[in-house]
């Protein structure tokens, strides 16, 4: 049976489902076969890794016991963080974990032992429509694939940003590199192709100058983590089609997490996307992350970065460390750095 809740707080990862309401219609039945992506309800019960919310617009608010929340259903691989999966069952007054910052929920089942324990929620009932069906977020796209990718004409160029690992600079390799080719007068949009949806990233990528922005969730997918290929290339195919038809020149697109990581090696290893990327980009830690990455992605992919970027371009040091290894083009925060590589860009793709 049905009954209501009233929001306090929205979740980004629902922004998508424009039918939710601050009085919010919910039925407990649905939780017997919980699906990627379903909306549900949940109360804050105890507070633990994250303390925050992102709200649809991006803002970040302080998460309260009591609060009830809406959340989405999915899955979320994080060296950093957790491990989580959709819960086989959620029942009535049920506990469940929050799994990030933008409101994806599930049941974590590893944990880096330098992490908090999951904040906790209380199972109130799955989001439902005036219909009683079950509101998801794979029914909510803003974009999608419509053509059948042989008949698509590629007037975008397109960048991929990879990383060495978590945290290791992507976003602001990518915030860098929509910057330069914004600032010369270039039209570029900024997308995220895998990961666990938040809107942090692209909306950086959106500051540093992108006329649009997208990640995998205007796809319908609150995570990417499991996806099969096909629907790994279906996001990528949705995203062109979306940024050709906004105009854009250059498609700036970044993958998330490491080249170690199983989405990552899908899309490093699927001739149909990669035959499309017109520079790569590999951001790196260190020394040690960044020749790793180069060696690794030649050997296994026959890929050689165009560029590295990330958090070794900070120490001067550890720049040097990799150049008597092996040479490479540094992208870095200077003005010389971004003449280099907007004439690199030039020589090869324009």
């Amino acid at each position: 049976m049905s009954n209501y809740h009233h929001i306090n707080i929205r979740s980004s990862s629902t922004r998508k489902a424009p039918v939710l309401s601050s009085n919010q219609r919910v039925d407990a039945k649905y939780g017997e076969n919980p699906q990627n992506g379903d909306v549900v309800i949940g109360k804050i019960l105890e507070l633990g890794q994250h303390t925050k919310f992102e709200e649809p617009g991006g803002h970040e608010i302080i998460l309260q016991r009591g609060n009830v929340v809406s959340v989405v259903l999915g899955r979320r691989y994080s060296t950093k963080e957790f491990c989580g999966m959709i819960p086989d069952m959620l029942t009535q007054n049920c506990k469940f974990d929050l799994l990030n910052v933008g409101g994806i929920a599930g049941s974590v089942v590893s944990r880096n032992t330098l992490a908090k324990e999951p904040t906790r929620l209380l199972y109130l009932g799955h989001a439902v429509d005036d219909n009683n069906k079950i509101i998801n977020t794979l029914n909510f796209q803003s974009a999608k694939k419509t053509k059948h990718p042989k008949t698509i004409d590629w007037p975008l160029k397109i960048i991929m940003v990879c990383g060495s690992e978590m945290d290791s600079g992507k976003t602001l390799s990518s915030g860098q590199i929509i910057n330069i080719l914004s600032n010369n007068g270039f039209v570029v949009g900024g997308g995220k192709l895998t990961g666990t949806s938040r809107m942090k990233d692209i909306l950086y990528m959106k500051a540093s100058g992108a006329r649009c922005i997208l990640d995998f969730m205007d796809v319908g997918y609150p995570s990417t983590y499991l996806c099969s290929i096909d629907e790994l290339k279906d996001i990528f195919y949705a995203f062109t089609e979306y940024f050709a038809d906004q105009g854009c020149k250059f498609l700036v697109v970044e993958v998330a997490d490491g080249i170690f990581q199983r989405e990552t090696e899908m899309i490093l290893n699927c001739s149909e996307i990669m035959e499309n990327i017109s520079f790569f980009t590999l951001a790196a830690n260190n020394s040690v992350s960044a020749y790793g990455g180069i060696i690794y992605l030649k050997n296994q992919y026959g890929i050689t970065p165009d560029f590295i970027s990330g958090l070794i371009t900070a120490d001067w040091l550890s720049m040097e460390e990799l150049h008597t290894k092996i040479p490479v083009h540094f992208l870095k925060n200077s003005s010389e750095s971004r003449k280099d590589f907007l004439q690199i860009i030039q020589q090869k793709v324009l």
